[in-house]
């Protein structure tokens, strides 16, 4: 469960944030916010 926590991951190489979630096994419209150094940022964001 990683629902409201804080957590690093390893990206590849020009990745978008979608990749990276779906990556984790989750399914991106399960997410309703994504923070990136604390920062709101979207889905194509790489």
């Amino acid at each position: 469960e990683r629902r409201r926590q804080s957590f690093t991951c390893e990206c590849a190489r020009g990745a978008t944030v979608k990749h990276m979630i779906e990556a984790l096994g989750i399914p991106h419209t399960e997410v309703e916010l994504v923070l990136l150094n604390g920062e709101s940022v979207g889905f194509e964001r790489g």
